[in-house]
């Protein structure tokens, strides 16, 4: 349906990110409500802020390897407990929280520039 299309816009907004001819960002929106996001207290908590977060996940470097104790905290948990919350955690709460203010523009494929393609295989 043309009621839906958007035609000769500079920027959209689409499923929480900003499309730009710049590229593609998380929306301002999504970022401050992860940016306000207190310390989780329980398993539950944990799960939501890894949720928000990994939505954003590609904007990260190395998402999954920062977010692992996180991650280690939600395993075989119910949704209720206390978490012991160590240094651990609060380092990779902060530092998933600060990438995600800081996130980079992902810029889109441009055909002129120089492409490296890495591939592993096993036979």
């Amino acid at each position: 349906k043309t009621n839906k299309c958007k035609f000769f816009y500079s920027k959209i907004n689409l499923l929480g990110h900003e499309i730009s001819s710049k590229g593609i960002a998380p929306l301002t929106k999504n970022i401050s409500a992860i940016k306000d996001f207190k310390k989780p207290s329980n398993v539950k908590e944990v799960r939501r802020f890894l949720g928000m977060a990994s939505y954003h996940r590609r904007h990260i470097k190395d998402f999954a390897h920062i977010a692992g104790p996180l991650t280690n905290l939600t395993n075989n948990q119910d949704n209720k407990i206390k978490i012991k919350w160590c240094e651990e955690h609060q380092e990779s709460f902060d530092t998933l929280r600060y990438r995600l203010i800081k996130a980079p523009v992902l810029s889109h494929f441009h055909e002129n520039n120089r492409l490296a393609l890495t591939t592993d295989t096993s036979i």
